[in-house]
């Protein structure tokens, strides 16, 4: 019963990773480390497993997300923050 539960597992998180989505967007006034935190907050707090890596000098932002790209956009907007691509 474990090793059928421990399959169920894996293939379910085999799933999860072949249905992310990569969104790279530009967020102009992403200026430091407090803005990286407050948009992966906001991000996570939908999407839990969602990744993000952020560039505070190109302003480049890559997240790795189940979710929805506009759901992620309005997230980081209602957060403060523009996207501008």
């Amino acid at each position: 019963m474990v090793k059928a539960a421990e399959s169920f597992r894996y293939a379910h998180e085999r799933r999860e990773r072949n249905n992310m989505t990569t969104l790279e967007l530009v967020i102009p006034d992403m200026a430091c480390g407090a803005c990286v935190e407050t948009i992966t907050k906001a991000i996570q707090a939908l999407d839990a497993s969602a990744t993000v890596e952020a560039n505070t000098q190109t302003k480049q932002l890559t997240i790795n997300t189940t979710a929805a790209g506009t759901v992620m956009k309005d997230a980081i907007a209602t957060a403060g923050y523009t996207v501008s691509a």
